[in-house]
């Protein structure tokens, strides 16, 4: 089954549970509505909810946490972090898309739901830039191209030519199809000329159970899961997915940097509300998160845990970033086959 085709039958099921959200988030508008216009000036007077579209512990929850208790501190009100995990992220993007605009239901967003899975499901439930309006750019989140140490190649550069010697032998794992390990590594195999099989799995964690029990030899991973394996041996960290080098693999080098010009496939996590949320309330989000993102033990926190802290931007300058980026996977999508061109 072709990807496109695949991510849109996924997407079909997920829409049976973002109905059921979108009908609750309906119904929460019209008892706004009922009531009145909403304070923003009062804002926040009760707690928010912060939706994260992916599963508990991974990149996009751990965020959410850290960031939490500091926007509590500067806004008055607990921010509570839902975990609502499906279809890529679909599930929870859809849901807060359809949520009343009054700056109470937020989401902690990634490339994958934000951009990803709508260049990829033609009938996603929403539109990121219509649906949307960017708070903050919390980090880029690399990914890091691993084997498993028995594979006879410790740089880019002879991973390339092991798999030009033998076209077709290497195979690949991925978190699925579509997933960005599988997109990154379809753009790896396009810069470098190489030839390798895709192995998807239903997660990145079980592709890394298989790339560490000799089953696959490798695959492009987010950096968290990674980490503890690699420390420990069972993973041979080839190169970071980024431009630059991160922080917390100081020694390792980028793919770019280790023979591929211009590659670069780092992902990213934004926070972002309702479209129509009141523009008041947008600014106390995005002063609050700008704020807690420029203190010294974010920054720290961040390059801890595999991602690099992004500089201050403005709504309107985060709106032209997603519209960016947009464009940008859509050609790559295109360029490598995995989404044909119209």
């Amino acid at each position: 089954m072709h990807i496109a085709h695949f991510v849109d039958f996924v997407a079909r099921r997920a829409l049976r549970k973002v109905a059921l959200a979108g009908a609750l988030a309906c119904a929460a508008a019209w008892a706004s509505a009922a009531v009145g216009v909403v304070d923003a000036a009062g804002y926040p007077e009760r707690p928010v909810t912060v939706i994260v579209p992916s599963t508990p512990g991974g990149t996009l929850d751990r965020a959410s946490r850290m960031l939490a208790p500091k926007l509590e501190a500067r806004l008055g009100q607990p921010f509570v972090v839902e975990v609502r995990p499906g279809a890529g992220g679909l599930i929870g993007a859809a849901a807060v898309s359809k949520a009343t605009p009054d700056g109470y239901t937020l989401l902690m967003s990634s490339s994958a739901a934000h951009v990803l899975v709508k260049l990829l499901n033609k009938n996603t439930p929403y539109d990121p830039m219509k649906d949307f309006v960017p708070l903050a750019l919390v980090a880029h989140a690399p990914w890091i191209l691993v084997t498993n140490p028995s594979v006879p190649a410790t740089t880019v550069q002879e991973l390339i030519k092991l798999a030009k010697d033998k076209p077709g032998s290497l195979s690949y794992g991925s978190g699925g199809p579509g997933n960005p390990g599988h997109i990154y590594a379809e753009m790896f195999k396009k810069m470098t000329g190489t030839d390798m099989v895709h192995v998807p799995y239903k997660g990145v964690t079980d592709a890394l159970k298989d790339i560490v029990g000799g089953h696959v030899p490798l695959m492009f991973s987010d950096i968290l899961p990674a980490y503890p394996l690699i420390n420990d041996g069972k993973l041979r960290p080839i190169a970071v997915s980024s431009a630059k080098r991160v922080p917390l693999l100081p020694d390792i080098p980028s793919v770019a940097e280790a023979g591929v010009p211009g590659f670069d496939a780092a992902g990213w996590v934004l926070m972002a509300a309702p479209a129509n949320t009141p523009p008041e309330i947008v600014a106390k989000l995005h002063g609050a998160l700008k704020a807690a993102l420029e203190e010294t033990e974010s920054k720290e926190w961040l390059g801890k845990n595999g991602m690099t802290p992004t500089g201050s931007q403005s709504v309107q300058e985060l709106q032209g970033f997603v519209q960016s980026e947009l464009t940008r996977w859509g050609g790559i999508l295109e360029q490598t086959g995995i989404v044909k061109s119209q």
